[in-house]
């Protein structure tokens, strides 16, 4: 079950040996991404007593690391925000008084993000001289913390948003643009505060777990600028014919007419402490670690790993071919592991999935194609998979054959980004339901052993 009470579904492949090592794999994945489990071991051991604290929690482990954080305090706190996503914001409040619960969506911002953001500015302004600001952050930060600046509208930060998303935009250049529209991204957030001391405890879903991009840094000083988030609109061929308003205010920041973000060395981070309790890095470590308890180490781990999902898939299948095959013995499993943030760019095509799901359809194809026995895994550790109910899925040599015996053309369904509905034609989806958190996508592929 996952934290919602949903029945996890794995599929299985044709070998029972590669299903074991995906299996564990999975559980283990799941295990190194649980956010109250990370919290708990990073707690700052100076943070004991709750009077005095306020605690901000942003993210989809919003409410998971925010019920963890008030039962490690001693007394309640003196006031607690929750942003998080529908699901958890309809569940009871944590027991202590004063809670006030917000509902987000993801990942495009809606009215109650643009709502809920407003509560948290007055929050953080409402925190007095002395106090301690504990902020807890979480993939997602970004979309529920959308409020935007003066002369743009929420549509017009939606809409670039979406463009940005689907032009496949590196996550640095879609948060450099929205810190330069937003009025709490880019450190502005703890601009906002006067409490003497702001603790903020991240989930990183950002590789290289760099501050000021994880959830657009409300906490951490920020490098870039106009100019900058201008050339990320240029990067992604975003013209000011599609978002007049966005590239009016953004010229204007960028002619020195508006306030910049904090840069490194501005007054208000005296006072702020980051620190990461969990990313990508860890959770592919503890995979790593469960297939060399099963008695197959990987002959390859790669982390870090961005760009398109279906050329990354194509090269780590043909990867791990090329190792099983130097082996020199038919019967031997190799396994290898990738962590990352691949992304899909949609283009013109009307077909749905995510990167996960891209990446195991691509994957499918090229284990065809090399001939070997294979099974792959991939997961989305949010459980959310791009605009889907599902988090990856698991193919093998055979899938593309058993696609088209139900009338699924693999190839054509990859030309046109429409992996759920392929990979849900063979029942070879992975849904776990909403996990609280994200810490990217982690894939496994195992080659060998014979079918």
């Amino acid at each position: 079950m996952d934290a919602a009470g949903m029945q996890v579904r794995l599929p299985r492949g044709h070998h029972d040996a590669h299903d074991a090592l995906v299996r564990g794999v999975f559980d283990e994945v799941r295990r190194a991404a649980d956010p109250a489990e990370a919290l708990a071991a990073h707690w700052p051991a100076d943070l004991r007593e709750g009077r005095g604290v306020y605690v901000l929690a942003v993210g989809k482990a919003s409410w998971a690391m925010a019920r963890r954080a008030l039962a490690l305090l001693e007394g309640a706190p003196a006031g607690v925000l929750i942003l998080t996503t529908p699901e958890d914001a309809s569940r009871p409040p944590p027991m202590v008084p004063g809670v006030e619960v917000r509902a987000c969506d993801h990942p495009l911002p809606t009215v109650r993000n643009t709502r809920a953001a407003h509560a948290a500015a007055e929050f953080v302004a409402r925190v007095p001289d002395g106090a301690t600001l504990l902020v807890l952050l979480s993939g997602g930060g970004s979309a529920f913390l959308a409020l935007p600046a003066a002369g743009v509208l929420l549509e017009d930060l939606s809409g670039v948003t979406g463009l940005l998303q689907r032009r496949g935009a590196t996550i640095g250049d879609l948060n450099a643009v929205r810190k330069h529209l937003e009025v709490l991204k880019g450190g502005r957030l703890a601009a906002r505060t006067r409490a003497a001391r702001v603790e903020v405890l991240v989930l990183s879903d950002v590789m290289g777990d760099p501050l000021d991009v994880i959830s657009s840094g409300p906490c951490a000083p920020d490098p870039t600028t106009y100019a900058d988030a201008l050339d990320a609109l240029a990067r992604a061929g975003v013209t000011p014919g599609d978002a007049p308003r966005v590239f009016n205010h953004l010229r204007l920041g960028a002619a020195g007419g508006l306030d910049e973000t904090p840069k490194p060395g501005a007054a208000c981070f005296e006072r702020v402490r980051h620190t990461v309790i969990g990313g990508n890095a860890l959770v592919v470590e503890r995979a790593a670690n469960a297939l060399a308890a099963l008695g197959h180490a990987p002959s390859s781990v790669m982390t870090r790993v961005e760009g398109e999902a279906a050329t990354r898939a194509a090269a780590f299948v043909a990867q791990g071919a090329a190792l099983w095959r130097a082996r020199g013995t038919p019967g031997e499993m190799v396994t290898l592991l990738l962590g990352g943030e691949t992304t899909v760019n949609v283009g013109a095509a009307g077909g749905t999935g995510g990167p996960s799901q891209e990446f195991a359809l691509a994957g499918a194809i090229a284990l065809k194609a090399e001939g070997v026995a294979g099974t792959l895994m991939t997961y989305s550790t949010d459980g959310r998979d791009g605009p889907t109910d599902a988090a990856g899925g698991v193919v093998h040599g055979g899938t593309v054959e058993a696609m088209a015996e139900v009338g699924v053309d693999a190839a054509r369904a990859l030309a046109s980004h429409d992996s759920h509905a392929a990979l849900g034609a063979v029942g070879a989806l992975i849904r776990t339901g909403a996990a609280g958190t994200n810490l990217n996508h982690v894939a496994l592929l195992v080659v060998g052993g014979g079918f």
